[in-house]
């Protein structure tokens, strides 16, 4: 395999765990508003026995929990992207300046022999 390849497999595989986690935590956050909302319907109706309205937010506070887990390894992956995206801008400079450096030693490299050609 070639370093190009591992570097595409890498990002790929980076930015579609990204995808996943960004996804995962849009539903789970969709998901947790309605357990709260229900919870606190729940404690309004005087009708539902007390360890029922415990349990609703038990429920919501569990999935909390989940989401703060969720966002944890979303916050690192996207650190470590980002700190990719910064390490590959940098070296592509680096090559950037290399090409420019030897475009400007070629162009005086050329003058310098048509002087000795002229010369002759």
């Amino acid at each position: 395999m070639s370093d190009k390849y591992i570097e595409k497999f890498y990002d790929d595989i980076l930015c579609k765990d990204i995808k996943i986690l960004n996804e995962m935590l849009a539903s789970l956050s969709s998901s947790y508003r309605l357990l709260v909302g229900a919870a606190e319907e729940f404690n309004r109706i005087s009708l539902v026995h007390r360890h029922e309205a415990e349990d609703a937010i038990d429920r919501a506070d569990e999935l909390g929990d989940i989401i703060d887990d969720v966002e944890r390894e979303l916050k690192k992956l996207t650190k470590l992207y980002l700190r990719e995206l910064v390490w590959k801008i940098e070296i592509q400079q680096l090559y950037n300046i290399k090409l420019s450096t030897e475009d400007s030693s070629k162009t005086i490299m050329g003058e310098l022999i048509e002087d000795i050609i002229d010369k002759k």
